[in-house]
């Protein structure tokens, strides 16, 4: 039973929608610029905010629309999501990180977060 009326759903899936966009732009942006500085304005200006949108809006939407935040797919969803930011701050934390290996596993978890808040699995 939803506790927050439909409207305000809404728009928190709205916001949450934009924040996902940042958290990819800025995930793909960590890997693809060559200098390291720009590859660090991608992580820490734009997939970071991004990534705390996401949080904070799936958040919101699993306690207004009457969701555990402890839901199979929500738990799957954040571990991808939090192991994903992190290769993408250890990348572009140093130069030398960045790899298609590291890249690949940030992207691949940004999807795998991404399906589990789609498809919602309850195993």
């Amino acid at each position: 039973m939803p506790l927050f009326p439909i409207e305000l759903l809404l728009v928190l899936r709205f916001v949450k929608l934009i924040a996902v966009a940042a958290l990819a732009a800025g995930t793909i942006g960590a890997f693809v610029p060559t200098p390291l500085e720009d590859r660090q304005r991608f992580a820490y200006l734009i997939a970071g905010p991004g990534f705390g949108g996401v949080w904070i809006a799936g958040w919101a939407m699993a306690f207004g629309g009457g969701v555990s935040l402890v839901a199979p797919w929500i738990v799957g969803a954040a571990t991808a999501s939090l192991v994903s930011i992190n290769v993408v701050l250890w990348a572009v934390g140093k130069e030398g990180r960045r790899s298609p290996r590291a890249g690949a596993i940030a992207c691949g978890l940004l999807a795998v977060c991404l399906a589990f808040m789609i498809w919602k699995p309850t195993f």
